[in-house]
């Protein structure tokens, strides 16, 4: 697995904002540091040299998620 980013917050939408390292591709699935499935990419926010990410949860338990590594296989 490689780290792409770091989940910084629960929007109000129930959304997850990632801080991404680089660009990525919408719908991809990210991983938590335990290689659990935490969301999916569906939508990049600014420039492509300092990329933010849109993703929906995949678990009930994103909240322990926050502020941690996210990864892609």
């Amino acid at each position: 697995m490689r780290r792409v980013g770091l989940a910084l917050h629960e929007a109000k939408s129930g959304r997850v904002i990632i801080k991404l390292d680089e660009f990525i591709r919408e719908g991809s699935i990210l991983y938590d540091k335990d290689g659990r499935k935490f969301s999916r990419l569906t939508e990049l926010i600014g420039p492509i040299s300092s990329p933010y990410g849109s993703s929906v949860p995949l678990t009930d338990r994103i909240r322990r998620s926050l502020g941690e590594e996210v990864f892609i296989s």
